[in-house]
């Protein structure tokens, strides 16, 4: 689609979508735990710990820092409780919050949703690639 100067909407649409949904998801896919979170869960038909998720989020920040090689346990205690304050404060909420993900605050788990799938395709054509995806990770 070639952008019309008079119609603002068609010079910030990606792949479709209206500039105000382009704009919520470049939001929700900012944060790079946030984007973690909805790669860990895509493929998980129940629902995951919240411990376990943040557990595998440090992990792979630690991986892509080049700080550890895929080394279970090789994150410190109290940078696991740092990345699991964060996701159940910060960034679990955000997405639940915009229907990305399911979080049961009585049970302390986590799934994703057919918005957050949705979202996850969308971080392709707003991403590209190469910043959308990584080695896939597995949870416990």
């Amino acid at each position: 689609m070639i952008p019309s100067l008079t119609d603002p909407e068609s010079l910030t649409s990606f792949g479709g979508f209206s500039a105000s949904e382009t704009g919520s998801a470049l939001d929700l896919l900012a944060n790079r735990r946030r984007r973690s979170v909805l790669r860990l869960l895509r493929d998980r038909p129940n629902p995951v710990s919240l411990a376990d998720l943040a557990e595998r989020v440090a992990i792979e920040e630690r991986e892509a820092d080049g700080e550890i090689s895929g080394v279970q346990g090789a994150v410190p205690t109290a940078d696991l409780r740092r990345v699991e304050i964060s996701l159940r404060h910060a960034h679990v909420p955000t997405l639940a919050d915009a229907g990305a993900v399911a979080f049961d605050t009585d049970e302390n788990v986590v799934s994703l949703t057919d918005e957050g799938r949705t979202l996850l395709d969308r971080s392709t054509l707003i991403l590209g690639p190469n910043n959308a995806s990584t080695t896939p990770t597995t949870l416990r």
